[in-house]
């Protein structure tokens, strides 16, 4: 039945490339354009004629200006509605976006299954988030039949996606055996080092904790300073007050100028893109 659903949207996806007049396509790349700059009644004025019209990249964000109130009082049904809509004609982005809120009920109703497909959709056009959501839901079980095998390998596609959650969560899996992985604390750390480079507080923290304890890398107070400072910029509100008191932990055990250093470093330290 869900694959039949998918089948039915890509048809649909196809014939309304075919019906789409030019003038929709030359209006969507305007109003995004004015959306942008901050012109955003030049954005509605061109995104909502293209959308209408079936125009994908308007739909989508025209939905993006309800959901976060760009020009216009934010409305989050009418943003899941034109996301729908986007993501019915094929727009990767558009079936995350609604997948979510079909997982957490904003918007739509709560339907995890619905939210699976919208994933497995866009996880098929290489949108890692997309599959790391979906590795959660065959983890856990919502929406889907509960399988690790079929969690793992998303995970691992997500991973090679680059994606960050998904490589800190992989790398936990290494370190634990979670879900019958082969404990790999090497393998482990690699991917907390892949996670941490590119902005993944949950990752960082996990380095730091490492590096001052000694427990899976050498003890080294330095880098574990560096990384538990990261994690206190980047994590969640736990992840940063945990990061926090271990830090001042390990900066008993560095001396001041060395810390003033690493702190330079933290200062001017950038994520990376990929």
């Amino acid at each position: 039945m869900r694959h039949a659903f998918r089948l039915f949207f890509l048809l649909s996806v196809l014939a309304g490339l075919i019906s789409l007049p030019a003038t929709a396509f030359a209006g969507a790349a305007e109003g995004v354009e004015a959306m942008e700059r901050g012109d955003y009644a030049l954005g509605f004025q061109h995104l909502v004629p293209a959308a209408k019209s079936g125009d994908a990249l308007a739909q989508y964000h025209l939905a993006r200006a309800y959901e976060f109130g760009y020009g216009v009082a934010p409305n989050v049904a009418l943003a899941a509605r034109w996301y729908a809509e986007a993501a019915g004609r094929g727009h990767v982005e558009a079936n995350v976006r609604v997948g979510k809120m079909n997982l957490t009920g904003e918007g739509l109703t709560r339907d995890a299954a619905r939210a699976a497909d919208f994933f497995a959709y866009a996880a098929r056009s290489g949108h890692g988030e997309a599959a790391y959501l979906l590795a959660v839901l065959y983890l856990e079980g919502m929406g889907v039949p509960k399988s690790a095998r079929q969690g793992i390998d998303l995970l691992n596609h997500a991973a090679s996606l680059n994606y960050p959650a998904a490589l800190n969560h992989l790398g936990t899996f290494y370190a634990t055996g979670e879900s019958g992985i082969p404990i790999h604390r090497g393998r482990a750390f690699e991917l907390y080092h892949q996670a941490a480079a590119r902005g993944n507080g949950d990752a960082m923290l996990n380095l730091g904790q490492a590096y001052l304890s000694g427990q899976g890398l050498p003890e080294d107070p330095k880098q574990a300073y560096l990384w538990l400072g990261l994690a206190a910029g980047y994590g969640a509100l736990e992840v940063q007050i945990l990061a926090d008191r271990l830090r001042r932990d390990a900066a008993r055990k560095v001396p001041a100028r060395e810390q003033a250093l690493i702190d330079e470093r933290i200062r001017n330290w950038q994520p990376l893109k990929n």
